[in-house]
Order: structure tokens, then C-alpha cells, then sequence
């Protein structure tokens, strides 16, 4: 029995968003991916530091990471699917700061491989973000909420890859991810001591709307087998993630080995250019995402389709003109129609599944993209770096990062595609007893 001075007493007091709570994951957000892509901005210096060719580097930048990362992330949601998941964010937290502070004192190329393996298996607990903010937010609202969590992406660029840079250039490489790390230990403190989940003692308060218990795996994807939606907007995400990500991880090699800046240079330059435009894409996405929820569902997909596709045309500018303000500018580009079109596609995703389902779902598109995507990604392109440097040079990675386009413009096809059966996708998900 609960009295009506509790603090769940409500279906509607449940679904009010907490300011607090979006805005703690947020930085939560920020700082998981610092900790995860600066090792992109390193990537010249541990070159010649550990002596490392290029597609070594992209292993251990991408596919080191994500394979952990996919292999954990599995566990990690049916794990907060059915349990406590602020102690699931916590001890993640600390885990990926922890292995990221670390990265400042290998040396070797197989250590660095170790930490960021560990920094994977931190971060594997990604959709629980997801699924928290999910379950206390409506599918005309979820697209918003979610956009505000991506602008973490942008606001890392926009604040930490300025210091990053300045701590490469002033205390060499590995003073910047001991720099890095710090923040995060902090912060999953502050998730332990503050937070609370509501929507999970909704659950176990019995308040209707929110399932009580978490479904077996096997009925998981059955379902989600049946939700076309989702196996379209999942494949076309991975798919246009190959090319984002590749273009994404090279990008500050490429400003450092094709335009010859410093890395103090790309860091502010890369970093504000990014964070400024990656602000606007996340907050363009939500405004307009909001504003075509009159006009039916499909829109939900259809403008991530067309931002997706806007990408391709943004990556071969960026390298195909020898300009570096060319250059700078087609990466805001690409990093306006990545933030716009990555809330809106993950809230989908969260709306065609039930609410304990979600953590397992969003886990399950993390693992194709993390092992086909960002392990996949970062090695093609420096796979066709390497093949292509002994001829060309340094248009070697020119070459290979330009090739980033074709994913782009596939993977915008399957969503604009997916954005057909949307509609009654949701209402089989809303379908909660």
C-alpha cells in the first residue's frame, strides 16, 4: 500500500521527463565520448610514438573497442533490463574513466590495446541511458529528450577537444587522456549519490502502463523479428555508420597529415567547428522532429533518412577540395547531419519496442554497429590509406576517407525505406497490458 505522498504516485508524474536527470546524462554523455573518440585526436602523435601503421591504429581506435564493447554491451542490458540501473551506470562509469586515465601510461601498441578494450566494456552500458530516459517519455516527446542527450557529442567537441588538443601540444599525448579520465570518476559519484529511477519503482509500484518485469530473450526477439521498423532503421543506422564513423575517426589525421595543421590547431579548429554545428544539428533535429509529429508518424524517419543522405555530399566536399576551410566546412557538415538525424532515429527504435525490451534492443543495434561500424569503419579507411600511401602519399588517406560517402547515402535508403511501416509498429509496441 503507498500513501499519495510518495514520490511515484502517478502514470503522468512518471512521464514528466526530469530536467535533472536529462541533464545529468547528458554530461554523463559528454564525457563517455571524450573518453572514447580521443584517441581519434592522438592518432598521429601514438603513431610515431608507439610506431604503428595505420591500420593498427585502426584496431585498436575502433575494432579494439567496439568488439568489447558489442560482447559486454548484450549482458550489460539484459542486466539492467531486469535490475538496478543506477548501479549499473555507476560502476560503468568508473570502469571507462578508470581504463581511459590509464591509457596515459602504456607503451606499447598491445597495452593501449588493453585499455581501450576496457574502455569498450565500460561503455557497453550505453542503452541504459537510452531505456531510462525512454520509459519516462512519450513517442511525440522521445525524439526531443533524446536529441538533448546526443548533444553531448557536440558539446565534447565544442569544450574538451580544444583542451585535449592544448594538452597534446604543451604535455604530449598521454597527459591528455589522464586529463580525461578524471571527470568521469567524478561524475559517476555524483550518479550514485543523486540519482533515481523513477520509471524501474514504477514498475515495481505496479502504476499502469509500465511492465513489471522483463520478458525472456527469446520473446525479445521474436518481436522485435516482427517490428520492420526497426530491422530497417537498425540496418540503415549501422550501414550509414560505416561512413560517419570512418570519416569521423580520421577526420583529425586527415587535417593533420593532408593540410599539415598542429594539434593544438586541430583541436580548436576540429573541435569548435564540430561542437558548434553538432549543437545546432542535435537542436535542429528535436525543433523539427516536434514539429512534424502533426503531420503522422513516418516523418519520424524521414527527415533522419534526408539528413543521412545530405552527409554523402558533405563527406567528398570535405575531401575532395584541397581548401582547408573546404575541408573544415564539410565536416561541420557532416557533423550538423549526424546529430540531427541520431536522436531521432534511436528515440524510433525505442518506440516500436516495449518498455523492458528497450535496454536489450538498443544493446542489440549498439552491437551490429559497434562491431560492423566503428570496428568496421575506421579499418576500411585505413586499410585504403595504407594500400594507397606508398603511390600517393598522403592522398592516401584522402582516398580513403572520401570512400565513407557510399555508406552514407546506402544507409539513408533503409531508413527513408523502414519509415513505412512505422506507424503501426508503435501502436503494436504501445499494446502494454
Amino acid at each position: 500500500m503507498h500513501n499519495s505522498t510518495s514520490a511515484i504516485d502517478s502514470g503522468e508524474t512518471l512521464r514528466r521527463n526530469s530536467a535533472y536527470t536529462v541533464g545529468l546524462f547528458t554530461v554523463l554523455y559528454m564525457l563517455m565520448y571524450v573518453d572514447r573518440n580521443i584517441v581519434n585526436l592522438l592518432l598521429e602523435s601514438i603513431k610515431a610514438d608507439l610506431k604503428l601503421s595505420d591500420t593498427m591504429l585502426a584496431l585498436i581506435a575502433g575494432f579494439g573497442f567496439s568488439f568489447f564493447h558489442t560482447v559486454f554491451g548484450l549482458p550489460a542490458a539484459r542486466w539492467a533490463d531486469r535490475s538496478d540501473r543506477r548501479i549499473i551506470i555507476t560502476l560503468s562509469t568508473a570502469l571507462w574513466s578508470g581504463m581511459t586515465l590509464l591509457c596515459g601510461f602504456v607503451q606499447n601498441g598491445l597495452q593501449l590495446a588493453l585499455a581501450r578494450i576496457g574502455v569498450g566494456i565500460g561503455e557497453a552500458t550505453t542503452p541504459v541511458l537510452h531505456s531510462i530516459l525512454s520509459d519516462s517519455s512519450t513517442k511525440d516527446s522521445r525524439a526531443r529528450v533524446m536529441s538533448i542527450l546526443i548533444m553531448g557529442s557536440p558539446l565534447a567537441a565544442l569544450f574538451c577537444y580544444p583542451v585535449i588538443g592544448w594538452f597534446e601540444t604543451h604535455h604530449g599525448w598521454r597527459s591528455a587522456f589522464i586529463v580525461a579520465g578524471i571527470p568521469g570518476l567524478i561524475a559517476g559519484a555524483v550518479v550514485w549519490f543523486t540519482f533515481r529511477d523513477r520509471a524501474r519503482e514504477a514498475a515495481r509500484n505496479h502504476v499502469k502502463g509500465y511492465e513489471r518485469t522483463a520478458p525472456p530473450v527469446r520473446e525479445v526477439l521474436r518481436f522485435l523479428r516482427g517490428q520492420r521498423t526497426f530491422l530497417c532503421t537498425a540496418a540503415g543506422y549501422v550501414i550509414s555508420q560505416i561512413g560517419i564513423i570512418g570519416f569521423t575517426v580520421w577526420a583529425p589525421t586527415y587535417l593533420r597529415r593532408v593540410h599539415e595543421m598542429s594539434p593544438s590547431e586541430v583541436g580548436i579548429s576540429f573541435g569548435l567547428i564540430t561542437g558548434i554545428v553538432g549543437l545546432l544539428g542535435a537542436l535542429s533535429g528535436a525543433v523539427i522532429l516536434e514539429r512534424s509529429n502533426r503531420y503522422g508518424d513516418r516523418w519520424k524517419l524521414l527527415w533522419p533518412a534526408l539528413a543521412t543522405f545530405l552527409a554523402a555530399p558533405a563527406i567528398l566536399a570535405a575531401t575532395f577540395f584541397d581548401s582547408v576551410w573546404v575541408t573544415l566546412g564539410g565536416m561541420g557538415m557532416v557533423a550538423f547531419m549526424a546529430a540531427f538525424k541520431f536522436g531521432p532515429v534511436l528515440a524510433v527504435n525505442q518506440s516500436v519496442v516495449r518498455p523492458r525490451m528497450r535496454a536489450l534492443a538498443s544493446s542489440l543495434q549498439g552491437f551490429t554497429a559497434s562491431i560492423v561500424a566503428i570496428g568496421g569503419g575506421p579499418i576500411i579507411v585505413g586499410a585504403i590509406s595504407d594500400a594507397l600511401t606508398p603511390e600517393f602519399g598522403a592522398d592516401g588517406l584522402r582516398y580513403g576517407v572520401m570512400c565513407c560517402a557510399v555508406f552514407a547515402t546506402a544507409g539513408s535508403i533503409l531508413l527513408a525505406y523502414g519509415s513505412r511501416f512505422i506507424e503501426a509498429d508503435i501502436r503494436l509496441a504501445e499494446a502494454v497490458d
